[in-house]
């Protein structure tokens, strides 16, 4: 063997010791962020063979974590890029649903719309109609009928109106008594306010009454005019 071929020979032996020397410093960092608790002893020898430091591996763990997370990351693409087509294309089938959804509501109503504003012109001039029918009547018994209906009407409704104040004046009035009542020691004074009371609420019950009595009565000429007018739009 001559010196050239020695040479190689040992280079090559040097340079195969020092990649073992950076494998087992690797393989330190692994186990080491893999939650293995390596022997200090191999720990130490370990770091000098490869001339690193503990701030050196502390470095080459985190490092290491890193990189972890990032290729768990990548390994995860093809399966997110899968689903995200997947979800793609439920949402273009939604989309195409809903258009056509639309679309078909579009086809359907835009008659309706059309019919619909037909119906409510035609309303429109039946209730101009109608208003006429009553306005050009030239029947002056019917006009003054009705008339009478209404100022009746208005009598009746003007009369309940007095009767609600003068309901809630004898309400406040027997309430003020019957508490004087309570107050009262003196027997004959105490019977005296009681009778008041008594006569207050039955003129209550009285005027409630009649505003009742009105009030249907108010009905009633409702209905009779409505035949009056109807009688005016047919003549």
């Amino acid at each position: 063997m001559n010196v050239a071929q020695l040479i190689e020979k040992i280079a090559g032996r040097q340079k195969e010791r020092q990649q073992q020397k950076v494998q087992s410093y690797r393989d330190l960092v692994k186990h080491i962020a893999g939650g293995k608790e390596p022997d200090p002893a191999s720990v130490e020898a370990t770091l000098e063979a490869a001339g690193k430091s503990l701030d050196d591996l502390q470095k080459a763990v985190r490092l290491y974590e890193q990189r972890m997370t990032w290729k768990a990351q990548v390994a995860m693409q093809p399966s997110l890029e899968k689903e995200r087509d997947r979800l793609h294309r439920e949402i273009a089938a939604a989309d195409k649903a809903l258009d056509d959804a639309e679309t078909h509501h579009s086809e359907v109503t835009g008659p309706l719309h059309g019919e619909l504003a037909q119906i409510k012109d035609g309303l429109s001039d039946a209730s101009t109609a109608r208003s006429r029918l009553f306005d050009t009547c030239d029947d002056e018994s019917l006009w003054q009928q009705l008339r009478e209906l209404n100022r009746e009407g208005q009598r009746l409704v003007l009369e309940n109106q007095g009767l609600q104040s003068r309901l809630a004046y004898l309400q406040s009035r027997s309430e003020q008594q019957a508490a004087k009542v309570d107050e009262e020691s003196n027997e004959v004074t105490k019977a005296s306010r009681q009778q008041v009371v008594k006569d207050l609420l039955k003129e209550a019950d009285e005027v409630c009454r009649t505003m009742k009595s009105n009030s249907v009565q108010c009905q009633e000429l409702a209905k009779r005019s409505e035949r009056i007018e109807q009688q005016m739009r047919e003549w």
